[in-house]
């Protein structure tokens, strides 16, 4: 995998430990909105793994691409190889 793909994947999954703590909060908070803070919790939980489908869903497109990008490719060359072949002869 390329160093990229897996920062991505690390901060991905970083927002969703960032939701969760924020919906657990293990800090004192007497402030009184501490529903507001776990729906804020809640709220980047539900970011964070949409993004971590979004990126995944868009990497597999993006792989799939380039494989069939390769193959087509693979086969002009051989196309290519198999009409010199033939105007050789």
């Amino acid at each position: 995998m390329n160093i990229v793909v897996i920062l991505n994947y690390v901060l991905r999954i970083m927002t969703i430990i960032l939701g969760i703590l924020i919906t657990i909060k293990p800090w004192d908070s007497s402030n009184g909105q501490s529903s507001l803070i776990q729906a804020f919790g809640v709220v980047t939980i539900a970011f964070g793994f949409f993004r971590l489908y979004t990126y995944h869903k868009r990497l597999q497109e993006l792989q799939s691409q380039d494989e069939q990008a390769h193959n087509e490719d693979d086969a002009d060359s051989n196309e290519k190889i198999d009409s010199n072949e033939k105007t050789t002869e």
